[in-house]
């Protein structure tokens, strides 16, 4: 499905800046494969099979492939028939797959904003946050407040002009959302 099949369905995907935990997870992994090569090199030097230290690029790069999607993502969010669902999209052998991680019924939402400016003390009225936000710096968040297993949790993540129109239609404790511009 896609946007022009329905008026009610929106998607949008998005980056994830390098900072905070995930430029943390991003330096340890680099520091990783360094120490990786460094402690090939020694076990090569050592045997005293150095000729062997010319396949390291190889084995570093296979490393790579198939640990670097673990620290290098992209978030998405997709919109149908009422419930919003949150999510990851980590690329893999066989390319680019989605993770769902939270569904939403957009109607059973208690509060729905902008997450910028007044509302922004909303969110730590939430037992449980999820942040599905491409930067703690973005103005073009958007605050969704719900329950959860009888817990209060808040999504955070980046809306476009589209979603912001939907979420205003599909529940009446939206505030100040319909008409923002957005991304897109």
């Amino acid at each position: 499905m896609n946007e022009f099949d329905s008026p009610n369905y929106a998607e949008f995907s998005y980056d994830v800046k390098s900072e905070g935990k995930i430029k943390t997870k991003r330096t340890i992994a680099i520091i990783c494969y360094v120490l990786f090569v460094a402690a090939y090199f020694l076990v090569c030097y050592v045997s005293r099979v150095i000729p062997a230290f010319a396949i390291s690029p190889l084995i570093t790069w296979i490393l790579v492939f198939f640990t670097w999607n673990i620290v290098s993502y992209d978030y998405y969010f997709e919109f149908k028939t009422g419930i919003l669902e949150l999510g990851k999209i980590k690329g893999g052998k066989k390319g680019r797959k989605k993770h769902p991680e939270l569904s939403i019924h957009i109607k059973e939402a208690s509060f729905i904003s902008p997450y910028n400016g007044e509302y922004t003390e909303k969110a730590k009225e939430a037992e449980i946050v999820y942040d599905f936000s491409s930067s703690q710096h973005s103005d073009k968040r958007i605050l969704v407040l719900f329950e959860k297993d009888g817990k209060k949790c808040a999504a955070i993540f980046e809306g476009t002009a589209k979603i912001a129109n939907l979420l205003a239609s599909f529940c009446q404790n939206s505030h100040d959302i319909k008409g923002k511009v957005f991304h897109g």
